[in-house]
C-alpha cells in the first residue's frame, strides 16, 4: 500500500471512528425516512412507518418483535411487523429483515471499500427492474460520513420457506441448475449494456474494483497469509505454484474487464445463496457489485457450492445449460472452447477471496467461520488444479 493510500485510509478511519463515538453519546434521531438508524436498537414504530408506509396514506406501524440475528460483516435481524388496518389492507410487508452497521470495525471494512454504497443502489436502482430470485428491498440508506447504514429487505425465510446457504449444505444437481440459471438471467439483463456506463457511473468493472481493494486493506498481504494458514487443505502441486497465484489473480481480473461486460453479483460464494422450499437458489448479500465477463460469477458460484465431485461430474453440462440460458435471456454466449477456457481462468476470485477470509487478523471481524472458510479454500483451491488455471493464465496475450 503506498504512503498516500495508507494516510487516506488512516484519515477514513479517524473520522469513522468520530461519527461511531458521537452517535453512542448522542444517540441520532430516528423519526423520519431521511434518518437512519444506528443500530436495531434505535428503530422505532414512527420510523417504520415512515419508511414502510410512505406511499400508503393512512397506514401506519403499530409494533414489531424481534427475531432471530447474526453478525458477521454486518449485523442481521429479522423482524415482524404489525400494522393498522389502512396497512394490512395494503398488503405492506410483515416479516422482514433488517441489515445494518452498528459496529466500528463494520463500518471500517464495508465503509471505504463501497459495500453499503453498492448494496443501496442495487436495491434502490436494479432489483426493482431484474427478474431474479433476490429479496425485494423496502429500504436502503447510508451516511457517507460515518458509513452508518440501514437496509430492510424481504425476510425470504419466511415468505419463501427459504433456508441460507453454507459450505455444509448439499447442493443437488437441480440446486445447481438453479444457480446458473439465475445467473445467467441476471447476466443476461445487462449483457453489453449502455445501461452500466449510463445509469451506474458508480461501477467499477472487476479488475478496478480489486485494485480499490488492494490499496484500501492491503489485500494481498492478507491473502498471501492464508495460503499459509491453509497450507494442509490445498493440494501440493498448487502450493509449490503459491507464487504465482496472485499474479495469475489479477491477471484473471484483466481478461475480466474486456468486454462484453454484464453485471456482475461478485461475490457469489454458497454462503450468499439462499434455497426456497422448491428448490431455486436466491441471491442476496450484493455488496460486491461490479461489470465484467460473466465466466468470473459462474466459476466463483460452481466452485464454492459443489462438492469437489459433483463439480468435476457437472461442471461441463452445467456451463453448457449457462451458455443456453443466456442467450434465452439476450446475452451472447460464446462457443463452449471459449467459455470453457475462460470459466478455467476465473478460478482465482473465488479462491483470493477466501484465502483473505481465512488470513485476516484478530483486528478485523470475524467475517465468516473457519470451517466455513476452510471448506472453501478445500474446493476452489482443488479446482484450480484439476482445471489446470494456473497453465491456462499461461496463454494470456496482451
Amino acid at each position: 500500500m503506498s504512503v498516500s493510500a495508507k494516510a487516506r485510509l488512516a484519515g477514513s478511519m479517524l473520522r469513522i471512528a468520530g461519527h461511531t463515538l458521537r452517535e453512542r453519546v448522542a444517540k441520532p434521531r430516528v423519526a423520519t425516512a431521511e434518518d437512519i438508524p444506528g443500530s436495531y436498537h434505535d428503530i422505532t414504530e414512527q420510523w417504520l412507518t415512515a419508511v414502510l408506509c410512505r406511499e400508503h396514506p393512512g397506514a401506519r406501524v403499530l409494533g414489531f418483535e424481534r427475531g432471530a440475528g447474526s453478525e458477521g460483516t454486518t449485523s442481521r435481524q429479522a423482524m415482524t411487523v404489525s400494522y393498522n388496518e389502512a396497512g394490512r389492507k395494503a398488503g405492506l410487508p410483515e416479516a422482514v429483515f433488517a441489515k445494518f452497521t452498528s459496529k466500528l470495525l463494520s463500518r471500517m471494512l464495508v465503509g471505504p471499500a463501497a459495500a453499503v454504497s453498492s448494496e443501496a443502489r442495487f436495491y434502490r436502482f436494479v432489483r426493482p427492474g431484474l427478474s431474479i430470485e433476490a429479496p425485494v428491498g423496502y429500504y436502503a440508506a447510508y451516511d457517507e460520513r460515518s458509513w452508518r447504514s440501514m437496509f430492510l429487505l424481504e425476510d425470504v425465510m419466511t415468505t419463501r420457506g427459504a433456508r441460507p446457504g453454507n459450505p455444509e449444505m448439499y447442493v443437488d444437481r437441480q440446486m445447481a441448475e438453479s444457480m446458473v440459471v439465475q445467473l445467467a438471467a441476471l447476466h443476461g439483463a445487462f449483457w453489453d449494456s449502455p445501461r452500466l456506463a449510463a445509469d451506474f457511473p458508480w461501477l467499477q468493472n472487476s479488475e478496478a474494483y480489486q485494485v480499490n481493494l488492494n490499496e484500501l486493506i492491503g489485500f494481498r498481504g492478507v491473502t498471501e497469509n492464508g495460503v499459509k494458514v491453509s497450507d494442509t487443505i490445498m493440494p501440493e502441486s498448487v502450493l509449490r505454484r503459491r507464487s504465482e497465484i496472485w499474479p495469475s489473480f489479477m491477471r484473471s481480473l484483466a481478461l475480466n474487464s474486456r468486454p462484453p461486460l454484464t453485471l456482475l453479483h461478485t461475490d457469489v460464494h454458497i454462503g450468499n445463496w439462499y434455497a426456497t422450499e422448491q428448490k431455486a437458489m436466491g441471491l442476496y448479500d450484493w455488496q460486491c457489485l461490479t461489470k465484467g465477463q460473466w465466466a468470473g460469477d459462474v466459476a466463483y458460484a460452481l466452485s464454492s457450492a459443489l462438492t469437489v465431485d459433483d463439480r468435476r461430474a457437472w461442471e461441463r453440462e452445467l456451463l453448457e445449460l449457462y451458455l443456453d440460458e443466456l442467450k434465452a435471456a439476450g446475452g451472447e454466449p460464446p462457443a463452449f472452447g471459449e467459455a470453457w477456457l475462460a470459466y478455467r481462468r476465473q478460478m482465482f476470485h473465488g479462491l483470493a477471496f477466501w484465502l483473505f477470509t481465512i488470513g485476516a487478523s484478530r483486528l478485523q471481524p470475524e467475517m465468516q467461520p473457519k470451517a466455513f472458510s476452510m471448506i472453501n479454500v478445500a474446493r476452489m483451491s482443488q479446482a484450480v488444479e484439476d482445471l489446470e488455471s494456473l497453465d491456462s493464465m499461461r496463454r494470456t496475450c496482451g
